[in-house]
């Protein structure tokens, strides 16, 4: 598709162009951000532990909770050292948090035990392997189902291919 559709964004770009130097527009300057990597990484420093603990507490609440105590307590570490750098110490939390937030949101998408929630089940041999294949199993083998809250003994009586 890039390959596809590479000459003609090229050509876009070219006509656009072309339309502002007719125009006679300038490029808008953007302002680099004049980041201090130092105090980037002194406030990252002193909170990814406790953020790591703070993103593990289960009830919602309590968690935001120790999120903005989190926020606040950097806030006030740094307000004596770097007074003029409020928004930017905000800024990195806010950052590192999104970035935190969103890999713990990953990975509990892809947690098996999350897909028990919407009802599904993990069929396991007595090995505790989990089943993929009718083939993986035989008549009046014992097997176990893993569902959401216990556990179900079931015996293979048959065995159909999927449709």
């Amino acid at each position: 598709a890039m390959k596809f559709a590479h000459n003609p964004i090229k050509e876009i770009i070219s006509l656009q162009n072309q339309l502002c130097d007719q125009l006679d527009i300038a490029k808008r300057e953007i302002p680099s951000d004049n980041v201090d990597d130092e105090l980037k990484n002194d406030v990252l420093k002193s909170v990814s532990s406790k953020i790591d603990n703070a993103i593990k507490i289960a009830d919602k609440a309590d968690r935001q909770e120790a999120i903005s105590a989190l926020q606040s307590e950097a806030q006030e570490n740094f307000s004596e050292t770097h007074p003029e750098s409020e928004k930017e110490i905000k800024s990195f939390l806010n950052r590192n948090l999104i970035f935190v937030q969103e890999y713990e949101k990953n990975l509990e998408i892809l947690n098996p035990l999350s897909i028990l929630d919407r009802g599904y089940s993990i069929i396991q041999k007595q090995s505790g392997k989990s089943i993929k294949s009718n083939d993986d199993v035989k008549i009046g083998e014992n097997l176990t189902a893993r569902l959401n809250k216990g556990f179900i003994d079931i015996e293979v009586k048959n065995k159909k291919d999927a449709l």
